[in-house]
């Protein structure tokens, strides 16, 4: 518990088919373990993947940050035109995930096909191919 003041506290026993009518004592030594809000910042910044992947009509892009900065994800075809920038933002540590639509900067549909996404944060640069599929 994190609130400032109140504490979380567990007893149990180990073998519950005593019956225990006795009193527990309880001692709190300061400097314990802080909780921390929230999950714990990931190990590496780097591109987790896409699911589904083949998709249609929709993928889940997944990117993970260690550290607060400027993450860019975006889509490309296979002769390295852009076909859709998704993200462009300062952003928290931590996971983090955009949804392609399999639509293009205007709109449109995009064909079938391969395409790949490029994840760029710090001095990380990753791709991964992705497949639509009509």
């Amino acid at each position: 518990m994190t609130t400032a003041g109140w504490y979380c506290l567990a007893v149990w026993r180990q073998d519950m088919n005593e019956s225990y009518g006795g009193t527990y004592q309880l001692t709190i030594n300061p400097g314990g373990t802080p909780v921390l809000d929230g999950p714990p910042a990931p190990a590496a910044t780097a591109l987790a993947g896409a699911s589904p992947n083949p998709f249609n009509p929709r993928t889940t892009i997944a990117f993970d940050l260690t550290a607060t900065g400027r993450a860019r994800l975006a889509v490309y075809d296979l002769r390295g035109t852009l076909v859709r920038a998704l993200l462009d933002a300062d952003l928290a540590a931590g996971r983090h995930e955009v949804v392609w639509d399999g639509r293009d900067s205007v709109g449109r549909a995009s064909p079938s096909g391969s395409y790949v996404v490029r994840f760029e944060a710090g001095n990380v640069r990753q791709t991964q191919k992705l497949t639509l599929l009509k």
